[in-house]
């Protein structure tokens, strides 16, 4: 198993509320509706960032995705399609800075895994 792990920086224009509007409502969507993609993928979190005090992060990163594929192969299958390029990948420039985001394959070893409760709400 490996993961995918994106950091992203909202859009100059876009607010951090915005920002995760359309990253959870019209991107995740999106990604749901891509057979060829969505097929590949064994799990997709969204995370958004905050300041220490809880509220949305300012100046920094706004969102971290991780996205779980059986192998590397899997992975660069799940973002070779045309659809996906033409759809899911290019509305990234709806909602996030392109040219600031850090992505990372990793191989995964999981110390204590989350509790089922915690990801009840998907």
């Amino acid at each position: 198993m490996v993961k995918l792990i994106i950091l992203c920086k909202r859009r100059a224009d876009l607010s951090h509320e915005g920002f995760a509007r359309h990253w959870k409502h019209v991107h995740a969507r999106l990604a749901r509706e891509d057979r060829n993609f969505w097929s590949r993928v064994r799990g997709y979190i969204q995370n958004y960032c905050l300041q220490p005090d809880g509220t949305p992060q300012s100046g920094s990163w706004d969102g971290v995705v991780e996205l779980w594929f059986d192998s590397r192969e899997e992975l660069d299958a799940a973002f070779s399609g045309e659809e996906t390029k033409r759809i899911l990948v290019a509305d990234l420039q709806n909602f996030i800075d392109v040219n600031s985001v850090i992505s990372v394959v990793t191989d995964e070893n999981v110390i204590l895994p989350p509790a089922p409760e915690l990801h009840a709400r998907a």
